[in-house]
């Protein structure tokens, strides 16, 4: 429970924290899949190139420790070319999943501030509504109080009809009915924007 200043002080001060953590955190996680899609198309260049280097046919057939260590090592690059070939789609897989990440957490930012926005155009409308209902308030009450000064006045002067203090009277009493409904429009209005201001 907070009063509608406290609220927008409040709102205001989180809204700005909010952006600028988000601000960064976007930089952070776009920089992220940059970088692991460029490595992705590293390893996968790398992975088609030593592939290729491997599929051609070695051209001794030397059978002695050195043909055959030489044979391992062939086989053992060839292995080493296709786990970076799935090194690199794992790398491509997880750029393109940090991008729709990036995607998904741009549209709850965008719609958090739509949210504070309009939440705020509310406080203020509720705001605008008081003053008003109490300017009204103010206003009317100081027409029933002239008018009621004026019926009184009336009263001690000898030369008012008794039919012209009746419509003193009866002008009084209707700009008194109005201050009343102006003061409970007021206090709706005053009631209904501290509740609003309470939720949100």
């Amino acid at each position: 429970v907070c009063s509608s200043d406290l609220y927008e002080q409040h709102l205001w001060d989180g809204m700005k924290s909010v952006t600028d953590r988000f601000a960064e955190g976007k930089k952070t996680v776009n920089e992220i899949a940059k970088f692991l899609d460029s490595r992705g198309t590293i390893e996968g260049d790398c992975a088609k190139k030593t592939i290729s280097q491997v599929a051609k046919p070695s051209t001794t057939a030397e059978a002695g420790s050195l043909g055959f260590g030489w044979l391992a090592f062939r086989n053992c690059t060839d292995e080493q070319a296709k786990a970076r070939s799935i090194l690199a789609d794992v790398y491509k897989r997880n750029a393109a999943e940090l991008s729709t990440f990036k995607r998904e957490i741009t549209r709850q930012r965008d719609a958090h501030v739509a949210t504070v926005s309009n939440l705020t155009r509310d406080l203020e409308k509720g705001r605008s509504s008081v003053k008003r209902a109490m300017t009204l308030y103010h206003q009317k009450t100081e027409s029933a109080e002239n008018a009621l000064m004026a019926y009184e006045k009336a009263q001690q002067d000898p030369t008012f009809t008794h039919k012209n203090l009746a419509k003193l009277n009866s002008s009084a009493t209707k700009l008194r009915k109005d201050a009343e409904n102006a003061d409970n429009a007021d206090r709706k209005s005053t009631r209904l924007n501290s509740s609003h201001a309470v939720h949100l």
